[in-house]
């Protein structure tokens, strides 16, 4: 008589499905500054997100690294208003665009910080610091 016993051994199946759960947690899980196709957001590429909700930025600090280029992805979500960001004293800025909508600056500086703005909302400042 032949008995069987089960295998303590998981399946095939059950690991393809721990692995496929696995990485899908591991996916959401990942979260940065940083903007990337493929990531989920819509956005583009870049290196750094800005947003700006309710006529504000999310961020009043961005590094950045001096002498390389370096793109900041301005994300505005507020449906139907003006921005852009300037950095003041360099020729780098964006047009004046309503949200919803997603822009791409990419900038070059030597190391020192550096004011943006938003030109229509004096409130919505902050520093680059590219070292």
């Amino acid at each position: 008589m032949i008995t069987t016993r089960p295998s303590s051994r998981p399946s095939v199946r059950f690991l393809a499905v721990l692995g496929a759960t696995a990485l899908a947690f591991a996916v959401a899980a990942c979260g940065s500054d940083s903007a990337g196709s493929g990531d989920g957001s819509g956005l583009p590429p870049g290196d750094f997100v800005l947003v700006a909700d309710n006529v504000a930025w999310d961020a009043d600090e961005i590094a950045a690294p001096a002498d390389e280029d370096f793109v900041i992805v301005i994300d505005n979500q507020d449906a139907g208003v003006q921005h852009n960001l300037t950095i003041e004293e360099t020729d780098f800025t964006t047009e004046l665009v309503a949200g919803v909508s997603a822009q791409v600056l990419t900038v070059n500086l030597p190391a020192g910080e550096y004011d943006y703005i938003c030109d229509l909302h004096p409130n919505m400042v902050g520093t680059l610091t590219a070292s």
